[in-house]
């Protein structure tokens, strides 16, 4: 069992470096995208694996993004 909660503990902290990682390469190409974005919720972070570049979320388009964040089942708060 501590074997378990270890390797937890170790894929938590991994996950938690990882976004910080990507918090900051947003930071340096967008920082308005970076504070727009909810760290927590799964569609931003899928959204910004398709479009990386504020630009490329505008040339996607409000339609496809949409189509992508339906097919992945994302859904909103409420």
């Amino acid at each position: 069992m501590q074997l378990l909660v270890t390797h937890r503990l170790q894929l938590s902290r991994d996950r938690q470096v990882a976004s910080k990682r990507l918090q900051g390469l947003l930071t340096a190409i967008s920082p308005a995208v970076e504070r727009a974005v909810d760290w927590r919720r799964k569609g931003p972070l899928l959204m910004l694996g398709y479009w990386q570049t504020p630009q490329a979320i505008r040339n996607a388009g409000a339609e496809r993004i949409e189509a992508v964040l339906r097919h992945a089942r994302i859904r909103t708060r409420g």
